[in-house]
């Protein structure tokens, strides 16, 4: 579902390229390549993303995946990243056995595990109980937006692929529409921030 706008909804994933597969003139299949810079085993490293891959039931086929694969590798010359990333979701097991195959001159796929993604509803209310009276919770600012940034980086280097943050990316599209008072923190009595969260209201675009 990616109404109104596909491309303010592909940005959010980097900078990126979309495929497009057309057979008689007629769009049959769809992907992204996008790239951004991430954390990679604590360093930031520029990394590319494959994804948003569609097919019409014409297409679907390896000769199809395999022509749309070989196209993408070309993009891949210009050097941009050294690798990609990719996701599917558990349960479509035609879709991972068939990335993963390595016929027909598709890539060569390794599992790195399980990705879990939480959604946490936000339209209703939550006890307010066991609070930590020590703990202060305030809207962030751009007055310290820097000290947030600061803090969600050096946490996110701990884990791999977190985003690397600046401040002026969320000026960019692929942070459209979140802004500094759209993030919550909490600090502790001495005032060092204990955690960030940030609520990204994406319905404008996606």
């Amino acid at each position: 579902e990616r109404e109104p706008n596909f491309f303010h909804a592909a940005a959010t994933q980097g900078e990126n390229q979309v495929v497009v597969a057309r057979q008689n003139g007629e769009v049959v299949g769809t992907a992204c390549r996008s790239w951004r810079e991430v954390y990679l085993n604590g360093q930031p490293t520029r990394l590319g993303y494959l994804s948003g891959l569609r097919l019409q039931e014409s297409a679907r086929n390896r000769t199809g995946l395999a022509n749309g694969y070989a196209f993408i590798k070309q993009l891949h010359g210009d050097g941009k990243v050294p690798g990609y990333l990719s996701t599917v979701i558990e349960s479509n097991d035609h879709a991972r056995r068939l990335l993963t195959s390595g016929r027909a001159g598709l890539p060569a796929y390794h599992d790195l595990g399980r990705f879990f993604t939480f959604a946490v509803p936000l339209d209703r209310s939550w006890p307010t109980t066991n609070r930590h009276e020590d703990l202060t919770v305030e809207s962030a600012t751009r007055m310290n937006f820097e000290e947030v940034i600061q803090f969600l980086n050096e946490q996110g280097c701990r884990r791999q692929f977190f985003p690397v943050l600046r401040a002026d990316d969320f000026d960019q599209p692929c942070w459209r529409g979140l802004a500094p008072e759209h993030f919550l923190v909490g600090r502790n009595s001495d005032g060092r921030i204990a955690g960030v969260i940030g609520g990204w209201d994406q319905s404008t675009f996606k």
